[in-house]
């Protein structure tokens, strides 16, 4: 049984949590199989910390974000937060008839 771990802490900051603190996650799932009930809470105990300072990082990192006037930084922290992705550029079909029309302009020139 593995504590859940709350949904606000950024994908690379759980990752970040879960590499150092999987010790701590062995010895819990292994103090809560054997029935140890003070070795599971101090293990619960040091994850809640850990659980804490992840998410007290990952804060710092979107409110650093805000802290300058640089607008191109301020819609970075606005797309980490909301998870928001831009769509990939699609060509616009007018793209396909644009040699023809670029053909016609410039005989109607050269015919001057």
């Amino acid at each position: 049984m593995r504590p859940r771990v709350s949904g606000g802490v950024a994908k690379t900051h759980l990752d970040a949590l879960t590499v150092l603190d999987t010790g701590v996650l062995k010895a819990q799932d292994v103090a809560f199989t054997d029935g140890d009930a003070e070795a599971y809470s101090s293990a619960k105990a040091k994850l809640k910390r850990g659980d804490r300072k992840a998410k007290h990082t990952y804060k710092l990192s979107i409110e650093e974000h805000f802290h300058s006037s640089d607008p191109r930084r301020m819609r970075m922290g606005i797309q980490s937060i909301t998870g928001y992705k831009p769509p990939p550029p699609t060509l616009p079909s007018i793209i396909a008839s644009l040699p023809d029309e670029l053909n016609q302009c410039y005989a109607r020139f050269s015919q001057q």
